[in-house]
């Protein structure tokens, strides 16, 4: 048995528990010892920050090709689009995806993400009603200035919001005090959600809603040489040729969309058509990827 247990004594530790007795000695630095294992210090986590349109566009198709973005937000583009808008807010990427709504290719703020967005600004934000018929909200800003705002059923019905199938049907006192937070939080906080509408509002009848203006008519090349159409025209030409960077190419285009969300605001069907072949001629020389880029 003795020369057993010597036998084992001059074998060397395997590599794996030599390294582990290494890191640790018995008063806690390197060197051999009691054979701890080694502790690796905690770190926080914390939100990710993209540092360049590059690092957003990325995020944004990873986004868009797990299939965990939100439903109206079906490409990189308009992702894109929302996590800048919550960087310009002082929202992290996530959190501005689940709070930001691009509606009619325009970008708003849920109504629930106001009080988040203000109490981190320094701002304070009450709510109550007057009775059962009007929603009232204060914002108070840093500096003690209060802005106090309403809107009332009598409001909602001048708005013919009053009884309205879906939200205002089965929830109108919060539709109500949504409404009054919008205008509270739009007036009393402008500098913070920089004239950004409530996609409560919008949606339920606000001034970007779907069927409250003229139905949009292409005009025709030649009233475009007209109007001074053309220069832009052959601005857009030139930038699309000059681009060198994919996510810049497809910023281009989204910020060139007209109201429905089709790309090349006001052009001439075969101006649009000529631009969007240049786009993607373009995209090609540049190895960018239009699969699901619509």
């Amino acid at each position: 048995m003795e020369t057993v247990k010597n036998a084992a004594e001059t074998l060397p530790n395997p590599p794996a528990l030599r390294d582990r007795n290494d890191a640790v000695s018995d008063d806690g630095r390197n060197g051999r010892g009691s054979g701890a294992v080694a502790v690796m210090p905690r770190t926080a986590i914390s939100g990710l920050v993209p540092q360049t349109l590059d690092d957003v566009y990325r995020l944004a198709t990873a986004i868009a090709k797990s299939g965990l973005a939100p439903q109206a937000m079906k490409t990189p583009e308009q992702i894109t689009v929302a996590i800048l808008t919550g960087l310009e807010l002082g929202l992290k990427p996530m959190f501005a995806l689940n709070k930001i709504a691009v509606v009619n290719g325009r970008p708003t703020l849920w109504g629930d993400g106001i009080p988040a967005l203000l109490w981190s600004r320094g701002f304070d934000i009450r709510e109550w009603f007057d009775g059962d018929d009007i929603a009232m909200c204060e914002v108070t800003r840093p500096n003690g200035v209060k802005v106090v705002r309403s809107f009332t059923v009598d409001d909602a019905k001048a708005a013919g919001l009053w009884g309205k199938q879906g939200p205002w049907k089965q929830y109108p006192k919060r539709m109500l005090a949504m409404r009054a937070r919008a205008f509270s939080a739009r007036d009393g906080a402008a500098d913070v959600l920089g004239g950004l509408y409530v996609a409560e509002e919008v949606i339920e009848g606000g001034s970007l809603s779907e069927g409250n203006s003229e139905p949009f008519k292409r005009k025709s090349s030649a009233a475009a040489k007209r109007d001074g159409t053309d220069a832009k025209f052959n601005e857009l030409r030139g930038q699309i040729a000059n681009c060198s960077d994919p996510s810049e190419l497809l910023m281009l285009r989204e910020n060139n969309r007209d109201a429905d969300g089709n790309p090349w605001d006001g052009m001439p069907m075969r101006w649009n058509e000529m631009l969007e072949d240049d786009f993607r001629l373009r995209a090609s020389d540049i190895g960018l990827d239009l699969e699901g880029v619509e």
